[in-house]
């Protein structure tokens, strides 16, 4: 007979959360950056903050076509408290984002909702193949631990390293390419333990960008 540990699930939900918060600081981070780009005339500020929250809530309506006027109504909520400070509007979408969605569904579902419409190698890594170059990208992934995210990503090089030597798909691909917070994570690990090449740290926008070529990775874990 086992006893369960009620203090676990809690712990590990907690845990979760918290990545799911990161997650999307890192992504409103990324839309406004977008919308800064893309509307150069206008002074940087809440009015921009507002175009990157809409960038967001639009690609999550995608995923959610049902919860359409809620979402809408969050982007008002926000909009309703302005700020100028970029880091205070982040956090306050990352929670608020983060709150809806947990309220309305689980871990597992918001895992396979993310990974809609995506080329996955494992349950941690997606890919996309644009001519002689692989772009891989970690979607919403929640793990217990580190540990199992370092076995994920050690399956997912031998998995990527077999496509490139067996799959036409990749026959012209030269190298690997990787840019996301868990790339500055890893940073260390991705560049002593993985092979990889670290092209960009970039803290202040939580990420950073890393490369492999082709023959590396099939040298390190072509079996």
């Amino acid at each position: 007979m086992t006893i369960e540990n009620p203090t676990i699930k809690p712990d590990i939900d907690k845990r979760k959360k918290i990545a799911l918060e990161r997650i999307f600081m890192t992504k409103i981070n990324w839309y406004i950056d977008e919308a800064i780009e893309e509307n150069q005339n206008i002074p940087i500020g809440f009015e921009i903050y507002l175009k990157g929250l809409g960038i967001l809530l639009n690609m999550v309506k995608e995923r959610i076509p049902c919860k359409g006027a809620e979402l809408s109504g969050l982007y008002d909520l926000i909009a309703s408290s302005p700020t100028e400070n970029r880091e205070e509007f982040a956090r306050s979408v990352s929670l608020k984002l983060s709150e809806f969605m947990l309220a309305n569904y689980s871990f597992d579902e918001i895992e396979n909702m993310d990974r809609q419409g995506k080329s996955m190698i494992n349950r941690l890594i997606e890919y996309k193949i644009d001519h002689d170059e692989v772009s891989i990208h970690v979607p919403i992934t929640f793990l217990e631990d580190s540990s199992e995210r370092f076995l994920l990503l050690a399956d997912a090089m031998k998995k990527l390293a077999s496509k490139l030597k067996n799959d036409p798909e990749f026959k012209d691909v030269k190298r690997i390419f990787a840019k996301s917070w868990m790339v500055l994570k890893l940073h260390e690990d991705l560049e002593k333990k993985f092979g990889f090449t670290i092209l960009s740290l970039e803290p202040e926008s939580n990420t950073a960008s890393a490369e492999i070529s082709k023959e590396k990775l099939i040298e390190m874990y072509g079996e």
